[in-house]
């Protein structure tokens, strides 16, 4: 029901869990080409900027924040649904918190996809 009204719990259960997947496989994948492929004398401002220049980081970093934003949503709807009753005060907090997610997942976009090289 968190990303639409016709969905079943289920339905967002499974793609809390694949995005929990993703963001695991990132997080040891981008740690692992880090310690791989360091250089000997540290990572410098050249290394980390030629580094964030590469399409399959940039890519993957895009939907990492893209999942991050959709298990976030989720979580914080089922939260929300659970403890706030009063039907404005969770509309507007609920707003408040998509309008962040949307928000991030712009200004990701813009940096990660369309950002300067």
């Amino acid at each position: 029901m968190a990303l639409t009204l016709q969905r079943s719990g289920l339905h967002d259960w499974v793609l809390q869990r694949i995005t929990a997947v993703y963001l695991l496989i990132y997080l040891f994948g981008t740690s692992l080409y880090f310690v791989a492929n360091s250089p000997p004398t540290g990572i410098t401002y050249e290394y980390w900027h030629a580094t964030w220049q590469l399409p399959s980081l940039r890519y993957a970093t895009f939907i990492m924040v893209l999942c991050v934003c959709c298990h976030a949503w989720i979580g914080v709807w089922t939260i929300m649904t659970d403890y706030v009753k009063n039907i404005r005060l969770r509309m507007l907090m609920q707003f408040s918190v998509m309008l962040t997610l949307i928000i991030n997942l712009l200004w990701a976009g813009d940096l990660l996809l369309w950002g300067t090289k």
